[in-house]
């Protein structure tokens, strides 16, 4: 089975409820036209990068020696003392790669699937998906242990890949175990040797021993034809809101994400080209923007190690004089937290995103504050759609909201609204659901079915419910409060977490959580979680009480526990290591139920 351009999107057209508000009050916003598509085919965003600086750093890999694949791209500069590739490199070996794929009858529109951890077989992968019109997709390696089996034959069953990438030659048993033998032609690709021969599969180590003679300046980099509704990448989402589901993106949604997060008009080059670093998981969907928009600014995408390493990062900062990079809060924190972190090792970084998950005010004024010679701001996106909000200039200080800093407002191309339980669009300055229209936003899932309404129609276009709850002011910048599933309702009101965390972060100066417990007459009550203080000696729910009642009438807290007493040494944490509320939620829940019997 091969994978097919994008299927229609399941959505549902209905109409939002007619405010009586005037419009220029109401919390919708139009960011403009987009801008310029580079091309039609995602190659178009990796041939631009070669044209502007065919011979400049493309790619470093630390962990990498520099030697290694050389039979396939060439060999790193003498000076090199680490995987270090030019365009020229990148585009030689995706040439070779992709011949060795149109060899084993792997056609365009097929899935590639890896899990392997960040290096350069994964970037030659991006390259060669472009190149050949493939649809690449990331699963975490984790998925190949006994304990994943099912999992991992579900994403099998959805992505119904033609090629499988892994990292060893047990992994590659371990993958041949579970895949769909029927299903021909297959290609398997190793990074290590493959010491017993097995049908189907090849290691990347022999690949580049062939013999590649009179082929000295690269085979011609043939591009297959492309369109712009081809499925270019799928993504499984995090999981936060219950089971992962399979995200498609076609070529249009990566060329309009790129071009709107993208500072040089196509027709210019880069006056500072960038050095990236990226620290995410190769199975997210920021990591595979980052690298796009890199590439396309004929930037330099470094790898510091295969997994998220403090240590291997900050290193890398230093050395290669890395100027962006973006994850995470945990993430953030581990780098500046960590024993060799100082201020002569990051002198070169200038832009740290942080995105993933909700950052309150406390949380990036601390981060703002180590790292004084760059900035810190926060990204929202999800796998569903990047690109949606940004700044065209990000301020000096970030308007805050309730203890919320605002990620922006709607990019070129993207339309936002925020609605009401009702379906109505809210008055600017309240909370509502946000919910985003454009070319940025994913094109449908696969394997699973929406829920109502997720996607509808209307006479603006086509939106999605984000599920994120959301407050645009009257300057247009727009404040995301967190998941709608999570708001406390207790007396009438939708209290959001993040506010009064906010508060007790700086008040306590350590991690502080909140949530909801059901109470008897229906709503929820708001308890406090603090992650290190001995709340039944130091802290009274009084005094944290009037702590949260001076952001409004509205907030209360009316219990503390620490995680001590729940049994916990750390929050729980979804297998991207965000919050995980609903399970914070179940075990308060249960320990408070327990103290009451």
């Amino acid at each position: 089975m091969q994978a097919i351009d994008a299927p229609p999107a399941i959505s549902t057209t209905i109409r939002t409820v007619v405010s009586s508000l005037p419009k220029e009050s109401l919390s919708e916003l139009d960011g403009g036209p987009p801008r310029p598509l580079s091309g039609s085919s995602a190659w178009s965003l990796l041939q631009r990068g070669v044209d502007l600086n065919p011979n400049g750093p493309a790619l470093v890999v630390a962990h990498q020696q520099a030697d290694h694949l050389k039979g396939l791209v060439g060999p790193s500069a003498p000076s090199a003392d680490c995987l270090t590739w030019s365009y020229m490199q990148l585009m030689r070996g995706a040439a070779r790669l992709g011949a060795v794929f149109e060899r084993h009858q792997v056609l365009p529109r097929s899935t590639v699937l890896h899990l392997i951890p960040n290096c350069s077989e994964w970037a030659l992968l991006v390259w060669v998906a472009a190149l050949k019109c493939y649809t690449t997709a990331g699963l975490p390696q984790t998925l190949l242990e006994p304990a994943s089996e099912a999992e991992l034959r579900r994403c099998l069953t959805i992505l119904a890949p033609l090629c499988i990438v892994v990292e060893s030659e047990d992994e590659a048993a371990r993958v041949d175990e579970l895949r769909d033998q029927s299903q021909e032609p297959f290609l398997g690709l190793c990074m290590g040797q493959l010491t017993t021969p097995r049908r189907g599969w090849l290691s990347f180590v022999s690949i580049a021993e062939e013999s590649w003679a009179g082929d000295e300046d690269g085979m011609e980099a043939s591009q297959v034809s492309d369109s712009l509704e081809r499925i270019v990448l799928t993504v499984f989402t995090s999981g936060t809101s219950g089971e992962p589901r399979c995200v498609q993106k076609s070529v249009r949604t990566l060329l309009a994400a790129t071009m709107t997060q993208s500072r040089t008009a196509n027709d210019k080059k880069p006056i500072n080209i960038p050095a990236t670093a990226v620290i995410s998981s190769n199975t997210m969907t920021l990591a595979h923007g980052m690298i796009y928009l890199c590439w396309h600014n004929a930037g330099t995408m470094v790898l510091p190690s295969g997994e998220f390493s403090a240590e291997a990062i900050l290193h890398a900062i230093e050395k290669h004089r890395i100027s962006l990079v973006g994850y995470h809060p945990w993430a953030i924190r581990a780098i500046v937290k960590h024993p060799e972190f100082s201020q002569e090792k990051i002198k070169f970084l200038r832009h740290v995103v942080i995105t993933g998950t909700l950052t309150t005010t406390a949380e990036l004024a601390e981060l703002q504050q180590a790292i004084p010679g760059g900035l810190v701001y926060p990204m929202w996106g999800m796998s569903e759609a990047t690109g949606v909000l940004g700044w065209s200039v990000y301020p000096k200080a970030a308007p805050t909201y309730l203890g919320v800093p605002s990620c922006g407002t709607a990019m070129p191309g993207a339309r936002i609204r925020v609605v009401d339980e009702d379906g109505r669009v809210v008055r600017r300055g309240r909370a509502g659901e946000l919910h985003i229209s454009g070319d940025v936003v994913f094109d449908n899932y696969v394997g699973t079915v929406p829920q109502p309404d997720q996607l509808y129609e209307d006479e603006g276009g086509r939106w999605l419910r984000t599920g994120d709850a959301a407050v645009l002011d009257d300057a247009g910048h727009v404040y995301v409060l967190g998941r709608v599933q999570d708001a406390i309702k207790c007396a009438g009101s939708s209290l959001y977490p993040a506010t009064m965390e906010d508060t007790l972060i700086k008040h306590f100066n350590e991690e502080v959580r909140v949530t909801g417990v059901p109470s008897a007459d229906g709503g929820e009550q708001p308890y406090a979680v603090f992650e290190t203080t001995d709340v039944a000696k130091d802290v009274a729910a009084s005094d944290v009480n009037s702590l949260v009642r001076a952001i409004g009438p509205d907030y209360r807290i009316d219990g503390v526990v620490c995680l001590e007493q729940l049994g916990m040494r750390k929050f729980p944490e979804t297998s991207v290591k965000k919050l995980a509320r609903l399970e914070l939620k179940r075990t308060v829940t249960a320990y408070v139920k327990s103290q009451r019997t």
